[in-house]
């Protein structure tokens, strides 16, 4: 969390045992925390193999892909049509190229406007 510098002393109580790591880049306070925060994983050996997300929207999209994906194979599970199981492929896809920049929120409003007849 940046800018503690602005935070009184209530709020930044209420981030004490949360993993939260509280700076401020603005007057360089605590960032020896976050480095060490950052670093420490590889030092012992514990980082797990992955990707790192810092984007709230792209953390959204892949929890949607993951939904997605288990939607897709409960349907292949349960023996549903080849069309139900598709579409929620399709959506997994549609999430990842959120993510990937392949699909852009005009592209989505685009097509929710195709589709659907809203504000006639």
């Amino acid at each position: 969390g940046n800018k503690c510098d602005l935070a009184g002393d209530d709020r930044q109580k209420a981030f004490e045992g949360s993993g939260v790591i509280l700076i401020s880049a603005k007057q360089k306070r605590h960032l020896d925390k976050l480095i060490d925060a950052i670093v420490q994983p590889f030092r012992d050996g514990t980082r797990q193999h992955g990707a790192v997300v810092t984007n709230a929207r792209h953390y959204e999209a892949f929890i949607k892909v993951r939904e997605s994906l288990a939607d897709t194979e409960k349907g292949l599970k349960e023996g549903r049509s080849a069309d139900l199981v598709a579409t929620d492929l399709r959506h997994a896809l549609n999430f990842l190229g959120e993510i990937t920049g392949e699909i852009t929120t005009d592209d989505l409003l685009s097509n929710i406007f195709e589709r659907f007849c809203i504000g006639k």
